[in-house]
């Protein structure tokens, strides 16, 4: 034999002797069909998996079942039970090699408890066209029969299987009840929405800032949904002059002022918008009068002059958040303080009768006069033992306690009510303090929002600042005796700075201790002054 040969030879013995299981295995018969259990006990409504083995192991393991009383107990092919009425049925388990092969498994169905309630559950409620989701629904309680019927409100848009399979038809909404078999009057609904994957349903502008500083450009970006969506957008500016956007979303800040910028889906009517605004970088050096004749006119302009302060610091902020150097969160909560503050700045009153200063060491050169309107509550540094009490307000808690009434215009009135003898007003660390802490969500009247200024150099509700560079609308100037709050650098150079305090003036210029701002010069206040944040502030940034 030559050595092709012997290969060939050998080859076709091991072929051989590999084939021999197999052939011993497809000449096995089935003799015994043995069920995963023989009894089986279901609550109405429950479902069970079922198998069954065929003996020996070596025989075809495909069985089938079968039920004598289906509409007791059902079962697939597969072996799938379902407790459908109370009552008792016979399984049947055959050996599909030998059907003659059989075993039988009793099946008793109980009613188990009332149903009380279905939940569906809080999956997803978007559906593609020809996209199919099972539903899940729960009867409870928990051994009630879980035996559920589904309805569709328009099979139009969506269809709904026996087993809860549910299949977008058409782009809509539709509603899908499931009932409790056992009690119909136990059902629940959800509404489910089915879209067109080529057409979007929602479009969304990628950007939580609306804020550019003169020149500045940037792209948005966008999503729409479906991600499947065709179509792509169209982009469109309502002040095309102050705001400028390109076919890919870029924008451009031309001029000061305000835009709306719109995205809108070229295929479907969806579109978001977002409000622009171009920081000028100007800030109003105009500081508004302490006091003012009582005429509507004086109010008014003065008023407004107050306003284009608080604008100015806003504005700050705005350039700020715009370029990346302050979050959204510190944004919200430094605007909340500046309003604070504003609130009892932005407050004109005026008094029916001479009010004495609240310390006769000015010889009544301080008393306020009926003639005249004032802006912010009078300063009060104590009340009666030095307790403190009547500096303790804001002007909208002075309100609701009574101790100012509205009046004619814009103006507000002091009345005759008094505490501890004396008016209630506001000193300067209160001032500050009712500004700051009320924006991190403290109430107005707690404790901390009354520190005095050496409390609040020493308190660890501030954090004291390295230097006057890192000065922010909002932060503060302390020292034990006065505290200011900066507000924004007039000049470039950065040294000249807007601030508001509660007093201040001094009895050449400016008698009336109220509240007031005024532009002043950096180097008066540096290395007297120490810059503080808050705390809540500080781990912000």
């Amino acid at each position: 034999m030559g050595r092709r040969a012997a290969i060939s030879a050998a080859l076709a013995l091991l072929l051989a002797l590999a084939l021999i299981p197999w052939v011993a295995r497809a000449e096995s018969q089935a003799q015994r069909v043995v069920p995963s259990a023989m009894t089986v006990k279901l609550t109405r409504g429950d479902v069970k998996q079922l198998t069954a083995q065929v003996l020996p192991q070596t025989a075809l393991q495909a069985v089938v079942w079968r039920s004598n009383k289906s509409s007791v107990a059902s079962v697939t092919p597969e072996g799938l039970v379902t407790g459908r009425k109370v009552g008792s049925a016979l399984l049947t388990v055959a050996s599909v090699q030998n059907p003659a092969i059989t075993a039988t498994v009793r099946v008793k169905v109980v009613k188990g408890a009332t149903p009380t309630k279905v939940v569906l559950g809080d999956g997803r409620d978007m559906l593609a066209v020809g996209e199919s989701l099972t539903l899940s629904p729960t009867v409870k309680p928990a051994n009630a029969s879980q035996m559920v019927t589904y309805f569709t409100s328009d099979q139009e848009v969506a269809l709904v299987s026996e087993a809860g399979v549910l299949t977008g038809q058409a782009p809509g909404k539709v509603s899908i009840t499931v009932r409790s078999q056992v009690k119909p009057a136990i059902r629940a609904t959800r509404t489910f929405t089915v879209y067109d994957p080529l057409v979007p349903y929602a479009l969304t502008i990628a950007e939580d800032s609306g804020y550019l500083t003169l020149g500045q450009r940037r792209t948005l970006a966008y999503t729409l949904e479906p991600s499947t969506a065709l179509g792509g957008v169209t982009w469109h500016s309502s002040a095309p002059s102050v705001v400028s956007v390109s076919p890919e979303g870029e924008i451009c800040a031309l001029a000061s002022g305000r835009a709306q910028i719109t995205c809108r889906a070229r295929n479907g009517d969806v579109e978001d918008q977002l409000t622009v605004v171009v920081i000028s970088g100007q800030r109003t050096t105009q500081v508004p009068l302490r006091t003012t004749a009582k005429t509507a006119s004086a109010v008014s302009a003065n008023l407004a002059a107050i306003d284009a302060v608080l604008e100015s610091a806003e504005d700050q902020l705005n350039a700020l958040a715009a370029t990346g150097q302050m979050s959204s969160t510190e944004l919200a909560k430094r605007k909340a303080i500046l309003n604070g503050a504003f609130a009892m700045y932005r407050f004109p009153w005026y008094t029916a009768s001479r009010v004495p200063y609240w310390t006769s060491d000015y010889k009544g050169k301080k008393d306020f006069m009926p003639d005249r309107v004032y802006y912010g509550m009078p300063y009060i540094q104590h009340g009666s033992g030095n307790n403190r009490v009547n500096r303790r307000f804001t002007a909208q808690k002075a309100v609701n306690q009574g101790y100012y009434e509205k009046a004619e215009g814009q103006l507000y009135r002091m009345t005759k009510k008094r505490m501890s003898s004396m008016y209630v007003g506001n000193d300067c660390s209160a001032f500050v303090c009712m500004a700051t802490f009320p924006a991190n969500g403290i109430s107005v009247n707690s404790s901390v929002c009354f520190q005095i200024t050496r409390d609040m150099l020493s308190s660890s509700t501030f954090k004291k600042l390295s230097g006057y560079e890192q000065l922010r609308p909002g932060d503060l100037l302390v020292k034990n005796g006065h505290t200011v709050m900066f507000l924004y650098y007039t000049n470039a150079q950065h040294t000249r700075m807007m601030i508001i305090e509660q007093g201040g003036g001094n009895l050449t210029t400016d008698i009336h201790n109220t509240v007031t701002c005024s532009v002043v010069n950096r180097s008066s206040y540096e290395g007297k002054y120490k810059p503080l944040r808050a705390s809540f502030l500080a781990k912000l940034g």
